[in-house]
């Protein structure tokens, strides 16, 4: 498989196919970061809400790895919107990262109310080359037609598998609106993966 296969966003930005969520990278992200950087993955999806940026940071800096050759997404927590503290949030985000701008930045679930201020300052970190392209994760499709008013959307981020099909409408929403999809729990947390037999035993 070819790890560096890309697709261009609405903007001319490239970005690989693949990519590696550390949402549940277990007791050590900087080990699967590691891994997956080593496996040839070269998009690592993580989140200020992950509490891990910082281990992907030094993931990253140990690969050795061209930062050129990466694709970094992270996530504003909704709640740095409510605050009003995007600006300062977006920066910790650089600084952990290791890293002079992100490939892509992700509103991390909606909040009604603050994206003309939200979308206002990512797009002067855009202007300044510290955001090549800006999304929304887990937003329905009422809540990112709210979002489209204040500004352009790159990537819609939902949860979407073969087993789990409850966004097609927003799919095929984006497909229209050339708003790229970049899929979460795309093998339904490991369902799809031969993980769980008939006798498996789940705890609460």
């Amino acid at each position: 498989m070819n790890f560096l296969t890309s697709k261009t966003l609405n903007n001319g930005v490239e970005m690989p196919r693949l990519g590696f969520g550390v949402f549940q990278s277990g007791g050590d992200t900087k080990l699967a970061a590691l891994w997956a950087l080593e496996a040839g993955y070269r998009h690592i999806d993580t989140a200020k809400a992950y509490h891990n940026e910082d281990a992907v940071g030094e993931a990253i800096k140990e690969s050795g790895i061209d930062r050129k050759e990466l694709f970094i997404t992270t996530k504003l927590w909704n709640q740095d919107m409510r605050d009003h503290t995007q600006r300062e949030n977006i920066e910790k985000s650089l600084e952990y990262l290791q890293t002079d701008y992100l490939d892509l930045l992700l509103i991390h679930w909606p909040v009604a109310g603050v994206y003309k201020e939200s979308w206002k300052i990512m797009e002067e970190f855009y202007k300044e080359g510290k955001i090549r392209a800006i999304g929304l994760s887990n937003f329905s499709i009422e809540e990112m037609k709210a979002a489209m008013k204040y500004g352009d959307v790159d990537v819609i981020q939902p949860c979407y598998s073969l087993l789990w099909r409850y966004d097609e409408e927003l799919v095929k929403f984006s497909a229209e609106n050339n708003v790229s999809v970049i899929p979460y729990s795309t093998l339904a947390q490991g369902l799809l993966t031969g993980k769980y037999k008939k006798d498996a035993v789940f705890t609460d």
